[in-house]
């Protein structure tokens, strides 16, 4: 399908708006107050009246409409190289932001061979380091996969108990493990191999909880990672596609890019201030 076609739904809901529902008036609430009065430009998409925008009002985004309509007639030269890079650049001089307009034009996309396992016969694919995601959901399902969660039933307090720890031993791999693999070797095959997951199996007590306190990283064998949004679109031909996409917090940075509706996010946190780690700040690091 063509970008402009692509874009048209998106853009409609940006130019037309749509009612604010509880969930959105309460995270403007909650979240939003705490960084989008900070600036004009938020302010003016979010704020009504000095306040947030409430259950009923209407979230109109004009600038974001034209910034979508300018993508689709110039491809995404636009966001990287043209007017949209040139607001993100003075917006983020402006607030202290590293990013310059050459950053943005020399950003290139990364084609990877996405993570894939196997749970119960199903075949599980997801996205490869740099995020952590993939690795992650499959190493949780390797180790559900030594537990005959059907018996204990969907929602009862056994399988939580279960899937509770099982993501407490991945999320500790994680943290020590993952990263950007152009800078660091990321051991994929080790945390995703199905051996390793029923050494951690046999770790976990259904009637224990284990403190997070006392869960360390594996040790892998020798080398031969209301905010986060994700939707998946299978047509009748049994073509996917699988996107997550995020802010980072809600609302991100709370600044929006000069005129171009674009919220920028704050995903840097995400990255650790510690020399060493596998997922420290660096040049160019995703």
């Amino acid at each position: 399908m063509p970008l402009n076609k692509v874009v048209q739904p998106a853009f409609k809901l940006a130019r037309d708006g749509f009612i604010v529902n509880d969930a959105l008036a309460d995270d403007l609430k909650t979240y939003g107050s705490e960084v989008l009065p900070n600036h004009e430009n938020s302010k003016a998409i979010f704020w009504k009246e000095g306040e947030p925008l409430k259950k009923g009002d209407t979230l109109v985004q004009a600038n974001l409409a034209k910034s979508l309509e300018m993508i689709a007639e110039n491809g995404p030269d636009e966001f990287y190289k043209g007017t949209i890079a040139e607001q993100i650049a003075q917006e983020m001089q402006k607030n202290g932001g590293l990013i310059t307009k050459e950053d943005l034009a020399a950003y290139k996309a990364v084609e990877r061979t996405p993570i894939s396992g196997d749970y119960r016969g199903y075949q599980v694919y997801s996205m490869p380091p740099p995020s952590s995601g993939g690795i992650h959901i499959v190493q949780i399902l390797n180790i559900l996969e030594n537990f005959d969660m059907k018996k204990y039933g969907f929602g009862s307090a056994d399988a939580m108990q279960i899937m509770a720890e099982a993501e407490k031993y991945a999320y500790a791999d994680r943290s020590e493990y993952l990263g950007d693999p152009d800078f660091v070797k990321v051991p994929w095959q080790a945390l995703t191999n199905k051996a390793y997951a029923k050494s951690i199996a046999d770790q976990i007590d259904i009637n224990k909880a284990k403190p997070s306190s006392e869960i360390r990283p594996g040790k892998l064998a020798p080398y031969e990672s209301n905010q986060t949004t994700h939707y998946s679109v299978v047509d009748k031909d049994g073509n996917a596609v699988a996107v997550t996409y995020t802010l980072n917090t809600t609302f991100g940075t709370g600044i929006v890019a000069g005129e171009s509706g674009i919220l920028l996010n704050n995903q840097m946190d995400d990255f650790s201030a510690k020399p060493g780690r596998t997922e420290r700040l660096r040049a160019g690091g995703r």
